[in-house]
This record gives structure tokens, sequence and C-alpha cells, in this order.
């Protein structure tokens, strides 16, 4: 396993969250993707400028972040996800299916648009898991 990172939704505030935290921390850098940037067809106008992706590193904090939560919204305690970057898909399934007993999958384990094998699961506690392994565009998925 590489890394634990926050992922932190917004609810159509991650912009301004983000502009923020920029601006208290040094050197901080931002990456952002919109809605609209991505290669997803469908998207509503109304979202369309918000953040579906971003990832914030500065000096030893690193976190994700997003405006999208879906249909339910944010409420306090269901805003953090905690994202793992797995190093192997055989490591990324063994650990899901454990993390999924008793719990519930939001999204079972798939390739996806960003090169990389995605799931997202609620375990029996009610932790909320995104676990992520990047694919070698050469190898197959």
């Amino acid at each position: 396993m590489k890394q634990l990172i926050p992922y932190i939704n917004f609810n159509g505030q991650c912009q301004a969250a983000l502009d923020f935290y920029q601006s208290c921390f040094r050197d901080a850098e931002v990456a952002i993707q919109t809605f609209a940037s991505a290669s997803i067809d469908g998207i509503p106008p109304e979202i369309k400028d918000n953040v579906m992706h971003a990832e914030f590193k500065s000096q030893g904090v690193i976190f994700m972040a997003t405006d999208g939560q879906g249909e339910d919204g944010v409420n306090l305690g269901n805003n953090i996800h905690l994202n793992l970057q797995m190093d192997s898909t055989e490591e990324q399934i063994e650990l899901f299916d454990k993390l999924a007993v008793g719990g519930s999958i939001v999204m079972p384990l798939q390739q996806t648009f960003w090169n990389a094998r995605f799931g997202m699961l609620t375990d029996k506690f009610g932790v909320q898991w995104m676990l992520n392994v990047l694919i070698n565009p050469e190898s197959s998925p």
C-alpha cells in the first residue's frame, strides 16, 4: 500500500475551500478538474463548473476534494472518505473484499476513465473507503 489520502466533499464550495486552504498553507499546489473538463456524458449544466476532483499538496499535507457527492448531498459525517492509493490490483481486491464484509458496496471495483481501477464502499462501521490502483497503460487492466 502506498498512502492514505483523505477525500473531502464540499457540496458546491470546493473551489472556495481550496482557494482558502491555498492562502493558509505555504507553497500549496492545487490541481483541479471540473465536471465540464471530464470525459463524462450528460453532466447537468448547473454543476458543469463544479469541482469533480482536486488534489491539494503543501509540505506533507495532502488531500483530495470534490463537489460531487451524488443526490444525497453532503451531511456532517459523510463528507470525508478515506482514499487508499494501492500498489496492485491483487492487494486492492483482497482489501476491498475484507472491508466490504458487513458493509455495503457503493461502486464495485472497475476500470475508470482516469486510467485506474477504482471502487467505493462503506464498511460495517460507517467508514467510507475509496480504493484506487493506477493502471500502467502498457499493461492490461
